[in-house]
């Protein structure tokens, strides 16, 4: 039996606190959980880590939070669609981890499923793995990735057309 939450949308500040890591679906816009995020802007919640494949855009999607200053870090693999993100990085009140798509999504799966880290081949040998565990097996080099758990999770609810064929 698997155990469902959804909540209200005028319920969000009561689930969602001060440096909570969050974890958004979507990719920029497409797929993103709007309403949510522009919900979540409205609120003083702050210091949000941000696991998403980026930060949207200025005034769009999660582009809203870190243009409001909630975010303090974000993990991901594509942060340039909104230069602020770079910018604010560059300033230095931004923490950015980059990480591939893949490995991203099978640190959100292995924290799920209770592991609480993985080898993974993707990134060895390039700036990705600098500071982090590197091991050989069977003469290739795999890289050590925490796995990502979340406190909330956000995601984009579509309700299945009906169609006919």
């Amino acid at each position: 039996m698997t155990s469902k939450k959804e909540i209200s949308l005028t319920d969000i500040s009561k689930y969602i606190k001060d440096g909570d890591q969050v974890l958004v679906g979507g990719f920029g816009l497409s797929g993103c959980p709007l309403t949510i995020v522009d919900e979540i802007a409205k609120t003083d919640v702050k210091e949000l880590t941000i696991v998403s494949n980026n930060l949207g855009e200025p005034q769009k999607g999660l582009g809203k939070l870190l243009d409001n200053g909630q975010i303090k870090k974000a993990i991901g693999s594509y942060f340039t669609t909104h230069r602020g993100a770079v910018n604010a990085w560059n300033e230095g009140w931004l923490e950015i981890e980059l990480l591939p798509q893949g490995t991203m999504a099978e640190g959100i799966r292995a924290a799920g499923a209770g592991i609480p880290a993985f080898y993974t081949p993707t990134g060895a040998g390039t700036k990705l793995s600098d500071n982090k565990e590197v091991r050989e097996f069977d003469g290739k080099e795999y890289v050590l990735e925490k796995s990502i758990p979340g406190d909330v999770a956000l995601y984009e609810h579509i309700k299945p057309m009906n169609m006919e064929i």
